[in-house]
């Protein structure tokens, strides 16, 4: 259902459900649980709508904390923030998650675990007087059925971590986000010995196609590859194909040509 609300300056979620409901019945983790649940959930949705957006330009501030309960209120740093917050609102709302990302969905999960920790405590969100939905013990929050795609690809990042009984390799990848691998022992051992730097993995990736999240990721091969400057980047392709350009007089003219 669309929500007929204009799109909120100032956003809040309110922890609420009788006396015992107030700010210092939560633990700072809890809070911080809450406020980056909310956060990743928002961005995740933002960026999903608006692709254009910059993530690192998406985020949210505590500007206030109601005592009667505990509201607390946030600044979104652009208008699409605002409207990802109705959007989840919404879902929450009619119990339907078709809309949002894996992430979003993610973080509602989380926001409700700290709920049900917390007797006859729900979770509302508010924009500006209205109540706009309710989370609570018993909201239903399920990924749907979004199926998947698989297919051959090669992911770049920086190797974060190596190990475990069942050998895994930490993935950092360009976007910010992290990623566990199960590997082999002998993918490990090779890659143990590229640690905090970037590789490029070749493999067999399977993807949501609601967010194009990575779901899992079966590795094959490590590419030859080594992160350099881009001065020495530039340099080295000169040296490889600049020969096939030495007669080219109006390089510009020549890019130009449709």
């Amino acid at each position: 259902m669309e929500l007929k609300i204009d799109i909120p300056s100032i956003i809040e979620f309110k922890l609420e459900g009788g006396p015992n409901i107030k700010p210092e019945a939560f633990k700072a983790r809890e809070i911080a649980t809450i406020i980056l649940s909310l956060e990743e959930s928002l961005k995740a949705i933002a960026i999903k709508e608006n692709p254009e957006l910059d993530p690192e330009q998406l985020f949210i501030s505590l500007v206030h904390v109601k005592r009667e309960s505990n509201g607390l209120g946030f600044f979104p740093s652009v208008k699409q923030l605002g409207g990802a917050f109705l959007i989840l609102a919404s879902c929450v709302q009619d119990q339907s998650y078709e809309r949002l990302p894996l992430r979003a969905i993610e973080g509602l999960k989380d926001l409700q675990k700290i709920i049900i920790q917390k007797p006859n405590c729900v979770g509302s969100f508010v924009s500006g007087q209205e109540r706009i939905s309710q989370i609570k013990p018993s909201t239903k929050i399920e990924v749907p059925d979004y199926g998947h795609v698989t297919g051959e690809t090669v992911l770049y990042g920086v190797i974060q971590r190596v190990g475990g009984v069942v050998p895994k390799i930490f993935l950092r990848q360009h976007n910010g986000e992290s990623l566990s691998i199960d590997v082999t022992e002998e993918i490990a051992r090779k890659v143990g010995s590229r640690l905090y730097t970037a590789v490029g993995l070749t493999g067999l990736a399977t993807w949501s196609p609601n967010d194009n999240k990575i779901l899992s990721f079966k590795v094959s091969g490590i590419l030859d590859y080594e992160e350099v400057p881009n001065i020495q980047a530039f340099s080295e392709l000169r040296n490889r194909v600049g020969k096939y350009w030495d007669e080219i007089e109006n390089i510009e003219q020549m890019l130009s040509l449709e």
